[in-house]
């Protein structure tokens, strides 16, 4: 009797290691089947990623552990069963106000009745740009100094980052990572400003990523900024009135017996004086300017009738990108 109980014993022990083997491997799969948002069974997918205020976007919802043709989807929006997107395995939402989460919560159930939920929360964060050019426009011009090729243009990020519950990041806890024609070029926490020289074939591709510091809150913005073409354009001089705030047309004709034209150079270097040689030509012939100033050209009837094309060019001596050459037609008549 003592050697069957024996027996019986040593019988049971491969039984039982073969229950804790197959506990042990099929415990998880069970757990991972089941697992919600955050796991690979069951995932939120937004597009576009980080939705922008008031920015429609889409949702949705994807699993790879189970059918999810034959389950039943169900969307709630902030706690609120939306019933329209009952079933529908994508919906189409609006971002709230800056700042302002907003919680999606899918919750799918498959034919078999088993239950699983995935959840997101978005909550829109900020991000712009600020271009400031060192370039030259004339001190009455209301509009923005535009970059040119070689000019050096400074870049400044001013970004608006908010934790999912709503709470604004520090702006020493924001990191920074700028990317020029897509090769990072600074990085690093507080580097909220960067300084490049525009480049010869005159368009610049600029990415800047924030994150906070603990990864929780990240925007992107990519922006293409083209360099534009350094110009002249030509204003009258009035001896009387001084210098007209209206440019010259184009080609215009000449009533009184003479005009002062001055130049004023756009979109190049502020030290472009600095070493610059001025050119006028008179149908393509150049002319020796008598005036003072050489950005002033004085015009003067003849006696005949006709027309002149009348040019003007600044050229930096030490950077040959730097330069602006314009003309214009002016018509004559007794």
């Amino acid at each position: 009797m003592p050697g069957q109980i024996l027996f019986k014993k040593i019988q049971m022990i491969p039984q039982v290691l073969l229950f804790l083997f197959l506990s042990f491997f099929l415990v998880p799969f069970a757990l991972y089947a089941q697992s919600p948002i955050g796991g690979v069974a069951t995932m939120l997918t937004l597009t576009p990623a980080t939705p922008q205020a008031g920015q429609q976007f889409t949702v949705r919802v994807d699993a790879y552990s189970y059918d999810m043709a034959r389950a039943h989807i169900s969307w709630s929006i902030n706690g609120k069963v939306a019933a329209e997107h009952a079933g529908e395995q994508q919906i189409t939402l609006s971002a709230p106000a800056l700042g302002t989460p907003l919680s999606i919560v899918a919750k799918v159930t498959e034919a078999s009745g088993a239950v699983h939920t995935a959840t997101k929360i978005v909550t829109p964060n900020a991000l712009d740009i600020i271009l400031e050019s060192d370039t030259r426009v004339p001190g009455f011009y209301r509009g923005r100094a535009l970059p040119s090729a070689g000019s050096a243009v400074r870049l400044i990020a001013f970004p608006s980052l908010y934790t999912a519950k709503g709470i604004a990041v520090r702006p020493d806890a924001i990191i920074y990572t700028w990317e020029i024609n897509n090769k990072v070029a600074k990085a690093g926490p507080g580097q909220n400003t960067l300084t490049m020289t525009m480049p010869i074939t005159g368009t610049m591709l600029v990415g800047v990523t924030v994150e906070s510091a603990d990864g929780s809150a990240r925007q992107s913005i990519l922006e293409e900024i083209p360099a534009s073409e350094p110009l002249n354009l030509f204003y009258e001089d009035n001896p009387l009135h001084g210098l007209s705030q209206n440019a010259l047309p184009l080609e215009f004709t000449l009533v009184q017996d003479e005009i002062s034209i001055r130049a004023e150079p756009y979109f190049v270097s502020r030290d472009i004086f600095n070493n610059a040689t001025y050119e006028w030509t008179i149908a393509d012939a150049k002319v020796q300017n008598s005036n003072t100033d050489p950005q002033t050209l004085t015009l003067r009837k003849t006696g005949g009738t006709g027309s002149s094309r009348v040019g003007f060019s600044i050229r930096n001596l030490s950077s040959l990108l730097q330069a602006a050459s314009s003309a214009f037609t002016v018509y004559f008549q007794k």
